[in-house]
């Protein structure tokens, strides 16, 4: 075996080095297999080759083959994508794969069997609907009753509805008889099916680790490593850092693995086999070097310390003489921005420091990192580089779209907090509290039916609720536990006085609130007018790429912050989001101004975090930045004191001790306020007496619902961040047997490369001998326990360690699953997961996943025989979960009624616990549109109908109308409980109409007791308009009585319905009658 040998490539500028090959590979036909001995070193090529593909355009495909096995570890939520991968690799569909050692070497299905697996549909085919269903069920598709990621299918009478995992879109399959009728993409937010028509969908096996392996992990027949699926006389192949393999094999892999790779290995060639070493693995002295090197690397080598803690002056000198060497050496030399306003950045950065532009290019590349080419004689720079002497962590792609959730158009409701399910409690807003028992048929005399919700009251009082008033039942979601709601009596003043009370509340909490606001207008704001070069500078050094929901939240702020009045806005985010960045923003354009910033946060570790993060941020501009909490001195709280009274602070990081009515400030023009919730009411009372005159922008963790988002709209300025920034990696979710030695080299892993680790035990009485058995084991590892029964000071002083990395690793229970951020810490380990709930196991596996490295969360359960069945079901659903699937979704419901809790304090929390979270939110916005407006919210009035010819049912007779929807059409009692829902919320006919083709897109053509339906909901909808409060038909005539009690008649004649006409008939000729009433109507206000 020979292989073209490539030495001393640095691994920032791998992509940059093999770019060149590769162009001579795919363009001779061949696919790219580069293969590296880790998958992080994996990720950071195809980040670096995705860059250069964009910015150079090459139309690439480039794909990671992710890793499911290692070891015996099992790496959650990989399978769809891998999947995928194999799939593509299987028909040469691919340019270029990369992979790492345990990725290639896991079991996959034989090449074969996965081509013969996929499942292509095309329009006018003849496919055995019950056949393809049970195909889909065979390739490990979940069946659920709505569609939403990856791997999942619903049917419903003709229609499937199938997610596959290669695909960027679910499709919705209609069939007529065995025929495929119709293929539409839809989107799985909406339901709703996408504009672009297509003519075929291809659907691949979902999984390939599942399906071949049994219970122990052993792999079944007809199973192979990945690594036959690379052909050599189609395939190029790139082993890069060949050194490092032997580690692999030693720790996760054994003889077999290691005589397949070399057998695989023995049958390439060069020029088709390219061997590249690090300059870590040493080279042998009669070789030439790589020539491309990180254009950086002279500039950092030089620079004392940390480069983010050095001064901009040191490090613009230092470039200034590497510009004058390059140019002296006739280099040719380009600085790349990644957005069109760079290159005015860039040539303003080199008037201000009065540099020689001559020689030097200005471009918009947005580029993985800089480099320097001696062949080629150029040396490219990133703009980041420049300003700050790191490298950017961007990544190729496009921004996440915005999340907004001002966005109020109409469609059934997909949201989960309005899901009702037997045996969960809900509320009547006329009876109250109740538990919800399920859905029954109740067949009349006549041989009609009507679908009925069953609501168990105390004494177990049954209200059986008609489906077409679903609207005045949602789902009870309170503060506290179910267990401790209670059911109100049928019948008794209960439940009206907890309503009562409630309004009163919210009625004192809204009108507080729009004091506060007016107030705020009425003062005289501040002129914060920063340099808008210098802001402009600012954000270009931040090493990310903004989502769309934090550069909308940035830009409220800036308003804010120019409109001369106090602001008061409340910023919205989970952990990691960025809303520490927009605050950042906000601070820098305040002391550009020439004004100070105060940020108070709730404990002293928080306050040593954010102080250090700012630190980072703020490196090399001429701002001091200090702080203030109980772990400095006496006398050093008093310098920081006599300071800010002077002026010579202009960043101040502290604990409540900031809102002290000793500390003065010279000029203070921000205050920044993280967890507010977590204050005392003491502290509270001060931090509002801050907030009269000077801007304030409060941060909370803690999401909050949608529903809630919109109530208080213009009563408490909002900003959230809903999506996760485009570089954060997805923390990998492995999930394995409770095993010391594997944990021990799991925790040596993290520190080895720098980090931290969180390990969860939560059983107080039993954690400090956890303690000792990991320290034996580990006996140079710094690691201490941290849970809530120690005394505060001692906890906060554990917590202070860990923060700073003086403790390496920190057990703890579940007391850190809020309000410690530490990014260093990039490994979870949680025993005994399967007595987590989901929503806990999110927060937690929170803790990590950091932008700038590859987080992991450990999932540690006993063996089978120790875990209960619903421990079962959670770590099978972790192991699915790749996304926040609707199971997940539902288990997170909780974090944001906590959230609004954190918001609207601990009074208003129990209000909601008296009446539920929907019917609050409904009183707080009516209660706000009346305090500002003098109305309140037009609610349109129910409509009391009685109609001889249409009932609310399933099914007609040759006496009536049905209006209803069938459980032949739609089987999904929920779904059929929300269009119900839906349909009590329409207030026109344009509403209605777009949820007629939502029906039908998603369902197929309407039956037509759902016409009826529809129908009788916009006589109902036209006669509210028009003022009417019932409609009657008997014997022919309509009557139509308005609020006032005046009866509608038409040329001094009540109208009338012609027997003679056919059921249907008569109810288009009640349409035509109410249409035109409300024609009168409106003619008559005019």
């Amino acid at each position: 075996m020979t292989a073209a040998e490539i030495y001393g490539v640095d691994e920032s500028v791998s992509g940059a080095v093999l770019l060149p090959r590769l162009q001579q590979v795919i363009g001779s036909g061949k696919m790219a297999f580069i293969l590296l001995p880790r998958l992080d070193n994996a990720e950071e090529l195809c980040r670096q080759l995705q860059l250069w593909q964009q910015t150079l355009q090459l139309p690439w495909r480039i794909e990671l083959l992710n890793e499911v096995q290692r070891g015996r570890f099992y790496i959650a939520g990989s399978e769809s994508d891998r999947a995928r991968v194999l799939t593509m690799i299987a028909h040469q569909r691919i340019d270029v794969v990369i992979a790492s050692l345990a990725g290639v070497l896991a079991p996959a299905p034989a090449v074969e069997h996965l081509r013969n697996s996929e499942i292509r549909l095309r329009l006018g085919d003849n496919v055995s609907f019950s056949g393809l269903l049970a195909k889909l069920v065979e390739l490990d598709y979940d069946d659920e009753y709505e569609v939403a990621s990856p791997g999942e299918f619903s049917r419903r009478g003709g229609i499937i509805d199938v997610f596959s995992s290669n695909a960027e879109y679910p499709a919705r399959i209609e069939f007529f008889g065995d025929e495929i009728d119709s293929i539409r993409l839809f989107d799985p937010a909406t339901q709703r099916s996408l504009p672009q028509k297509v003519d075929e969908y291809c659907i691949i096996n979902r999984c390939t680790i599942q399906t071949l392996t049994d219970e122990e992990g052993n792999a079944y027949e007809n199973t192979v490593p990945a690594l036959d699926y690379f052909d050599n006389d189609k395939v190029a192949f790139f082993e890069l850092y060949n050194g490092f393999y032997d580690e692999y094999f030693q720790r996760f892999g054994d003889e077999d693995q290691r005589r397949i790779y070399q057998k695989f290995l023995r049958r390439w060639t060069e020029p088709d086999h390219v061997r590249i070493f690090s300059a870590s693995e040493g080279t042998p002295g009669d070789v030439e070097l790589c020539g491309i090197y990180p254009a950086a690397a002279h500039i950092l080598k030089d620079l004392p310390g940390e480069t983010a803690s050095c001064s901009s002056e040191l490090l613009a000198s230092q470039w200034q003489m590497q510009f004058k060497q390059w140019h002296d050496s006739q280099y040719d030399i380009i600085i790349c921005g990644c957005d069109e306003n760079s290159p005015q950045r860039l040539q303003e950065y080199f008037r201000l420091n009065q540099w020689e532009k001559s020689g030097v290019e200005f471009a918009v590349m947005d580029l993985p990192g800089g480099l320097l080419d001696f062949a080629g004689r150029y040396v490219l720079i990133t703009e980041n580089e420049l300003l700050s002497g790191m490298q950017s962590s961007r990544k190729a792609g496009k921004k996440a779209p915005p999340a907004t959730p001002e966005d109020q158009e109409l469609k059934l409701e997909n949201a989960v907090i309005s899901d009702l399910e037997p045996g969960r409690y809900a509320v009547h807003t006329s009876y109250g509290i109740a538990l919800y028992k399920g859905m029954k048929i109740d067949v009349a005399e006549d041989g009609s039916s009507r679908e009925l919700m069953i609501l168990e009251y105390a004494d177990n009082a049954i209200l059986q609720v008609p489906i077409h008033q679903a609207s005045s039942v949602s789902c009870y979601i309170g503060g506290g536990r179910n267990s401790s709601v209670k059911v109100h009596r049928l019948g008794s003043v209960r439940w009206a006085k907890d309503k009562q009370k409630t309004a009163e509340a919210i009625h004192q909490y809204a009108a507080e609130m729009l004091r506060l606001q007016a107030v705020r207008a009425a003062s005289p704001g501040l002129e914060i007018a920063p340099d808008p070069l210098a802001v402009q500078e600012f954000a270009a050094r931040f090493k990310f790429t903004e989502t769309a929901d934090q550069l909308r939240s940035i830009e409220e702020i800036d308003q804010d912050l120019a409109g001369g009045k106090p602001m008061d806005r409340l910023l919205c985010g989970d952990v990691g989001y960025g809303k520490t960045e927009a605050a950042m923003r906000a601070a820098f354009k305040v002391v550009n101004a020439g004004y100070q910033v105060a940020v108070i946060v709730p404990t002293t570790v928080l306050a040593q975090q954010h102080y250090l993060s700012f630190l980072e941020r703020f490196a090399g501009y001429p701002f001091t930045i200090d702080v203030l909490s109980r772990f400095r001195s006496a006398g050093e709280q008093n310098t920081v004191i006599s300071h800010l009274a002077s002026g010579g602070v202009d960043i101040v990081i502290g604990t409540h001790r900031l809102a002290s009515a000793d500390v003065k400030f010279k000029n203070l023009g921000l205050v920044i306020i993280d967890e507010e919730q977590r204050f005392g009411v003491k502290v509270k009372e001060q931090l509002l007496r801050m907030r009269a005159d000077v801007n304030v922008l409060t941060m909370s963790a803690t999401p909050i619902p949608r529903t809630l988002y919109l109530s208080m709209a213009g009563a408490r300025q909002l900003s959230t961040i809903m999506t996760a920034p485009v570089e954060r990696l997805p923390v990998k979710t492995i999930v394995m047997r409770e095993d010391d030695n594997a944990l021990a080299m799991i925790i040596k892993d993290e520190i080895a490369r720098g980090g931290q680790v969180y390990l969860v035990h939560n059983r107080v009485r039993s954690i400090n001998d956890r303690l000792k058995k990991l320290s034996a084991l580990l006996p140079d590892v710094r690691m201490a326990v941290g849970h809530g029964q120690m005394a505060e000071h001692e906890l906060e002083s554990v917590m202070q360690e860990f923060v700073n990395g003086q403790l390496q690793v920190l057990i703890a229970t579940t007391i850190i699953e809020s309000g410690l951020d530490v990014p260093n810490a990039n490994t979870i380990i949680i025993e005994r997961a399967d007595r987590f709930g989901l929503a806990e196991l999110y927060q937690l596996r929170g803790r990590v996943g950091r932008w700038r490295r590859q987080a992991y969360a450990y999932m540690v359960i006993p063996e089978q025989s120790f875990i209960t069945p619903d421990g079962r079901k959670r770590i099978a659903a972790i192991r699915r979960c790749t996304q926040l699937g609707a199971g997940m979704k539902l288990a997170l419901r909780d974090l944001e009624i906590r959230g609004a809790g954190n918001l609207l304090g601990s009074e208003q929390s129990g209000h909601i616990n008296a009446v539920g979270f929907e019917l609050y939110c409904q009183l707080l916005k009516n209660e706000i549109a009346l305090l500002k407006a003098g109305k309140a919210v037009q609610w349109l009035p129910d409509v009391e109908l009685n109609v001889e010819f249409i009932r609310y049912a399933l099914h007609g007779t040759d006496k009536f109308l049905a209006a209803g929807v069938p459980v032949e059409y739609i089987e999904s009692e929920r779904i059929r409980l929300n269009i119900f829902r839906t349909l009590g919320r329409l207030t026109g006919e344009e509403q209605i109409k777009a949820l007629h083709l939502e029906l039908s897109d998603r369902f197929g053509k309407l039956p037509p007791e759902t016409e009826n339906l529809l129908t009788l909901t916009l006589i109902k909808v036209l006669a509210a308009q028009a003022g009417f409060r019932s409609i009657a038909v008997q014997e022919g005539k309509v009557l139509m009585r308005k609020r006032s009690s005046d009866t509608y008649r038409s040329n001094g004649r009540l109208p009338r319905i012609s027997d003679a006409l056919s059921l249907s008939g008569k109810l288009k000729e009640l349409l035509r009658i109410v249409q035109l009433a409300k024609l009168e109507s409106i003619a008559q206000t005019q």
